[in-house]
């Protein structure tokens, strides 16, 4: 995803960001960022500004907490992990709770039955059917923003226009809609690409335990991504050239469409 990123932001003459999702302090390892930003140099991947961590917007997202807390009908939600509906979310009487459990509990916001359509630049048309209630998650019972309520709020300060990313994350699109219309955030353009699996179709992620990237073999790297995302790149190059010469050439359309959606359809 960094090389389809990079290559879609220098194509538009945009800047393209690194931001570390460190909110999970008990996971947080600072050796973690320092590999990721060693990778990220050795394949010429160079970030614009300086880097942003989620840690630093903690106040922001306790604002859009406070905002949607005083706008919308949101509560407490004490359910298990185990008692949560994978789509609908939570289904029992917490929606009657108020925000003031003392009861460790997430914070929720109902998301009425609503059709969100919106253009995917890879996928097409994505239309969330929108047939059930869903309670989403806005707030854990740990202190911190979920996953749809920080990523809108981090886009929003760094006024990102277009957002590049995997197809594991489709489905939470409409959620991050959503939440952007009930804070009056700007929307974005969206492009989700298909993600690499392991033989045995897991997806490839450090905590699965796959293998690292090589650095030492940034080239090869590099090459085999572009050949990935639909481009037939030159050998005999430099990792410099070969990223101009991926600009220079980049094309969203030519990139292979993959669809894993269970509770989406693409047009």
């Amino acid at each position: 995803m960094a090389v389809a990123s990079f290559l879609d932001a220098r194509s538009r003459r945009g800047k393209w960001l690194l931001r570390i999702d460190d909110l999970d302090s008990h996971r947080v390892s600072k050796d973690a960022e320092l590999q990721i930003v060693d990778t990220l140099a050795a394949h010429g991947l160079n970030w614009d500004d300086h880097i942003i961590h989620q840690q630093d917007h903690i106040e922001r997202y306790r604002d859009s907490l406070a905002t949607l807390i005083n706008g919308c009908q949101v509560f407490s939600c004490t359910c298990s992990r185990k008692e949560i509906d994978r789509v609908a979310g939570c289904v029992s009487s917490c929606r009657f709770n108020s925000i003031s459990s003392q009861q460790p509990h997430s914070i929720r916001i109902p998301m009425l039955p609503q059709a969100i359509t919106f253009h995917d630049r890879v996928q097409g048309k994505v239309e969330d059917q929108g047939e059930l209630e869903r309670n989403i998650a806005i707030w854990r019972r740990d202190g911190f923003p979920t996953y749809p309520l920080s990523v809108i709020v981090d886009d929003s300060i760094s006024c990102v226009t277009h957002v590049v990313r995997g197809a594991d994350l489709l489905a939470n699109t409409a959620h991050q809609i959503f939440l952007q219309q009930q804070l009056g955030l700007d929307s974005m353009s969206f492009a989700h690409l298909p993600v690499l699996n392991e033989r045995t179709g897991i997806k490839l992620s450090k905590r699965d335990a796959s293998t690292a990237v090589d650095n030492d073999c940034a080239k090869l790297n590099l090459v085999w991504s572009l050949q990935l995302l639909g481009m037939d790149p030159p050998q005999r190059m430099g990792i410099d050239s070969l990223l101009e010469w991926g600009v220079d050439n980049w094309n969203i359309e030519r990139v292979p469409v993959e669809s894993e959606m269970t509770d989406f359809v693409s047009v």
